[in-house]
């Protein structure tokens, strides 16, 4: 962080000629107690504005304004009286500039990615097509498996129990898939489509191998036993896919299948999969790296990520801003800035009490303490550089120094 030197220009309206005190501190919860300059010439007449500056020292890389409460006294009032006291309004203030500051990227569009078809509908011609978010894409239709068949043959010496996955022997359409058979009294005695049957249309007629069927001995498990299933029924002609659009979404879009306008048949459903912002770009030196800040993860539409960058360095591209939305630099929210945390001890061996104050890394407050001459507290998580005290604890010759051990224990 960066520590420099600033200047806070006291103004008020003087009411009598003679000396004034100048009294400030930092806003801090709890307050720190008022650092008081005495002694101060106002020679001129009552009703004159005058003007003092007081040199401190802000911390310009954190992202915590400084603000400050200051009146002015006359000199000959007790400094502990709140007699005579004039508040300077409004406080003043301190804005840092930081080098380091945290960019929010905020997924605001992605690409459907597939589609959960919930129902496939019936009766649908070739040429239907689906509404997408106002995008009209194709379909593709196909034929779904068979919802009613008449035993034809029931074949002959079969073995009793009940067959899934049997494939058909022959089959006069172009259906493809399994079926369920059930045989009871050694003839076929019921028969269901699997799961993932296909392409099949009344008036389809099914043989299957009766030795599939435990046709044994002394049987002849041949054409003559093998039983034979017509299919009468289908719900047939499906939505089994649908085209993806183009288009990027802010939201799950609304699917639309055309009712079908091959016949009566019912509407298909299906629901969009959304897929996720993309990572994988360069957007310029994140601070805590010192290297090119790639973007994390996939994100999820509506999920953000911050990213600390040099002020300034971000250099996203087009087809980024495309996807995200790309928020300036968070001043507002100070947990989302940027700085180094280190631990620090500060001896005081300056002979008298002395007020100092630091930003704490995760509350992000400035802490205000008093240390007593002879004391050397140990403060963990602080905000480098981002102290002060009433006097100059840079000059060793003031008995004071600040040990700093990095990086900070945070917990």
């Amino acid at each position: 962080m960066t520590p420099i030197a600033g200047a806070l220009t006291i103004t008020w309206t003087n009411q009598y000629v003679g000396n004034h005190r100048i009294c400030y501190r930092q806003v801090t919860a709890p307050p720190s107690a008022f650092v008081c300059i005495n002694n101060i010439p106002c020679p001129n007449p009552p009703g004159t504005v005058n003007t003092y500056t007081i040199p401190v020292v802000v911390d310009n890389d954190s992202c915590n304004p400084v603000e400050w409460e200051v009146y002015v006294q006359a000199s000959c009032e007790d400094e502990a009286s709140a007699n005579g006291r004039v508040y300077v309004s409004p406080n003043p203030e301190f804005t840092p500039d930081p080098t380091c500051l945290a960019q929010s990227f905020t997924c605001s569009q992605v690409s459907v990615v597939g589609f959960n078809i919930i129902d496939g509908g019936s009766n649908y011609a070739g040429s239907e097509t689906a509404d997408v978010g106002g995008e009209t894409v194709g379909i593709t239709i196909g034929l779904a498996s068979p919802t009613a068949m008449l035993i034809v043959d029931p074949g002959s010496c079969l073995v009793d129990g009940v067959y899934p996955g049997v494939t058909p022997l022959t089959n006069t359409g172009i259906g493809t898939g399994t079926f369920t058979i059930t045989v009871t009294a050694n003839v076929v005695s019921a028969i269901v489509a699997d799961p993932g049957c296909v392409g099949f249309a009344p008036a389809d007629q099914l043989t299957f191998d009766s030795a599939v069927l435990g046709c044994v001995a002394p049987c002849l498990c041949n054409a003559a036993n093998n039983p034979v299933i017509d299919v009468t029924a289908t719900d047939y002609r499906q939505v089994v896919s649908i085209d993806l659009p183009t288009g990027l979404f802010s939201s799950v879009p609304v699917v639309v299948v055309d009712p079908p306008t091959f016949g009566p048949g019912d509407t298909a459903v299906a629901v969009a999969v959304l897929g996720n912002c993309p990572n994988g770009w360069d957007a310029g030196i994140n601070c805590l790296t010192d290297d090119l800040g790639n973007f994390p993860i996939d994100v999820a539409l509506g999920l953000s990520f911050n990213i600390c960058y040099e002020d300034g360095d971000y250099n996203g591209t087009e087809t980024l801003s495309d996807l995200y939305d790309i928020y300036g630099y968070l001043l507002a929210n100070p947990a989302d800035c940027c700085f180094e945390c280190v631990d620090i001890e500060v001896d005081n061996q300056s002979g008298a009490s002395i007020e100092f104050s630091y930003i704490n890394c995760v509350t992000k407050d400035i802490v205000g303490v008093s240390i007593p001459d002879g004391s050397a507290p140990v403060y963990n998580c602080v905000v480098n550089n981002s102290w002060a005290s009433t006097i100059d604890y840079t000059n060793v010759a003031n008995g004071v120094t600040v040990t700093v051990n990095s990086p900070g224990t945070c917990s």
